[in-house]
């Protein structure tokens, strides 16, 4: 069976409940993480059980952008005023996007990614 790859973009908090799901599904294989703050990356992969050996870990979700081309989705586990950049980016490449609550701080971010997401064609 094939599995669903995503990455996680931001290995705060809320990330330990995401990884710990996608880590005793059989269908979902994390590929990549992304984070600005190691210790974060460490310590989501401690605290949810995940070795973290065979996924690819970078400080910019734009290198880890740049070096996967095949992801099915990808969840955006940022600061919320931090949330439109990544979540556009993706869906522009086709990408479907898991993203915190709330969706963005302003009615301008909101607007575009509705935007991306009606030009992508995926779901968010």
């Amino acid at each position: 069976m094939k599995k669903f790859k995503i990455a996680m973009i931001g290995t705060g908090g809320r990330s330990v409940a995401y990884a710990r799901a996608f880590g005793k599904s059989e269908e979902i294989e994390i590929v990549a993480v992304a984070d600005p703050n190691r210790r974060n990356i460490q310590t989501m992969f401690h605290l949810s059980g995940i070795s973290g050996e065979h996924i690819k870990q970078y400080e910019d979700w734009h290198q880890l952008l740049e070096n996967h081309h095949d992801l099915d989705g990808a969840t955006v586990i940022t600061p919320n005023y931090l949330h439109r950049e990544p979540a556009v980016a993706l869906l522009k490449r086709g990408i479907a996007v898991a993203l915190e609550k709330p969706k963005t701080t302003t009615m301008r971010d909101s607007e575009q990614i509705v935007e991306a997401v009606q030009n992508s064609g995926r779901i968010l």
